[in-house]
């Protein structure tokens, strides 16, 4: 059963049931009273005449018993008195309301030497009529004397306010019934339901829903108390997600690390078996460059350029696997920029490429916290890229420090960009975008760890114009200089 339903079951309606019972018995005793009053009137007046009505008929006095009757109307609502003899047959009388009794009724009242009467209705009029007993001196029964009246206007006026009360009190009920259903309906029964139904569609799995603040103040507050604990549910489901998402990131960078440990292990070894016949090879090389005809001397180079490839190669296995110990100092960015640009001048000018630095570097320099020599093979393998991704194109390097104290370091090319499969790899030792025998795929791996070991990190992103734009991030120097002791004393 619904709220609504047991609501008026019951509350409202035992009250109005408790209400029409003490009004009907209210109204019940108030008839009785006046009922009773009625009776007891005629009964004074039956009384009062009946000694005169009986010497007067024992002595067969008709003027006497007419006068006697006639005193009766002269009593308030009398409606009629009448004289019948014992075996019920009529005598005398005056008024209306003779056959008000059957005569088996009047003769059972002489026979039995008793009183009787009773509520009669004739036509529109209701009155009283009773019966009493006429004796002689020897008390005989010598005739039945009866007499109406009329019930007074109280008594009409009890009976219509009992008629009009019941009207009223059916009405009255059924009116409140209906104002409170409506106002149930509107100001508890219609925020429930809002409530309910916002309750079954998280439970469906929507935790986007939120209550409206409807009806009463408890519902309001019931709804606020529901709409918080949402909140706190879906923070705290961030919290996990974040959580899982850094557990994840943490587990990417572990696997990453163990990596390039092994990496590193790997350059080891290489780096000792490779060493030396690498530089055999290329002593040898250079032994027999003299002896080599001119026009074969292209070979010669290409064996020079091949073995410096792979010893680069070598040492950048080393530095990507090795852990170093950064020697942080204050260090000029445009200084570092210059000097990264003069060791590229050379593919600067095989690429036919603009390298240009864009305000606020140009325009003032920047000092940052770093590892120079690390920091600057960092800034040459990006420029690097930028150039061979931009033939005949534009590098733009550019600048600047926060009010916050964290510096950004980036360089925009003007090449076709990097694919959304490829974002995800870029930092991957190997892995490389270049075709065969143009790039190792370390370049950005090296300087990935080159900023980690700074407390930075490296973002990619797409140019305004095209192309990809790289930025170093570097924290503050205070963090620097607090991850530079955590350093030392973890070493320690």
């Amino acid at each position: 059963m619904k709220l609504r339903n047991r609501f008026l079951c019951i509350v409202i309606l035992p009250l109005f049931a408790s209400l029409f019972l003490f009004s009907a018995i209210s109204l019940w005793m108030l008839e009785n009273s006046a009922r009773d009053r009625l009776q007891n009137e005629v009964q004074t007046i039956t009384h009062a005449i009946r000694i005169p009505l009986s010497y007067a008929l024992e002595n067969d006095r008709s003027n006497a018993m007419q006068k006697s009757l006639s005193t009766t109307f002269e009593f308030q609502n009398i409606y009629g008195a009448y004289i019948f003899a014992p075996d019920g047959s009529h005598l005398t009388g005056i008024g209306m309301g003779k056959n008000a009794f059957e005569p088996d009724t009047i003769r059972r009242v002489a026979e039995h030497y008793e009183e009787f009467g009773q509520h009669v209705s004739e036509g529109s009029l209701n009155f009283y009529a009773y019966l009493a007993p006429l004796t002689n001196q020897r008390g005989q029964v010598i005739g039945v004397l009866q007499v109406n009246r009329v019930e007074s206007p109280l008594d009409s006026y009890i009976n219509m306010i009992t008629l009009v009360a019941l009207f009223i009190f059916v009405a009255g009920i059924s009116w409140v019934i209906f104002i409170v259903w409506w106002g149930f309906k509107h100001h508890i029964d219609n925020p429930l339901k809002h409530l309910h139904h916002t309750m079954r569609r998280v439970a469906t799995g929507d935790r986007r829903q939120r209550a409206s603040l409807l009806g009463a103040t408890e519902f309001r507050e019931l709804a606020t108390v529901f709409n918080q604990m949402m909140e706190s549910i879906d923070e705290r489901d961030r919290e996990v997600l974040d959580r899982q998402q850094k557990e994840i990131e943490l587990e990417r960078e572990l696997r990453q690390s163990r990596k390039l440990a092994e990496i590193g292990i790997l350059a080891a070894g290489v780096a000792h078996e490779l060493g030396s016949p690498l530089t055999v090879i290329k002593g040898q090389a250079r032994r027999l460059a003299p002896q080599v005809p001119p026009d074969q001397q292209f070979r010669v180079a290409r064996i020079h350029s091949e073995v410096d490839r792979m010893t680069g190669i070598i040492r950048e296995l080393i530095n990507l696997g090795r852990q170093h110990q950064l020697n942080r100092r204050p260090t000029s960015l445009q200084a570092l920029v210059t000097d990264a640009c003069k060791l590229l001048e050379g593919l600067v000018a095989e690429r036919a490429t603009e390298v240009c630095l864009a305000p606020p570097l140009r325009d003032k320099d920047i000092e940052i916290h770093v590892d120079r020599e690390r920091f600057q093979q960092a800034l040459i393998n990006l420029i690097k890229n930028a150039v061979q991704a931009s033939p005949n194109e534009r590098v733009t390097i550019n600048g600047e420090i926060d009010t916050g104290g964290t510096a950004r370091i980036s360089v925009s090319d003007s090449g076709d960009g990097i694919g959304e499969i490829d974002h995800a790899q870029l930092f991957t030792p190997f892995y490389t975008t270049k075709p065969v025998g143009q790039g190792s795929g370390l370049g950005l791996s090296v300087t990935h760890r080159t900023l980690e070991d700074h407390g930075g990190r490296v973002e990619v992103s797409d140019g305004d114009h095209g192309g990809a734009v790289f930025t170093l991030v570097l924290p503050p120097s205070h963090e620097e200089d607090r991850d530079d002791v955590d350093d030392t004393t973890g070493r320690g």
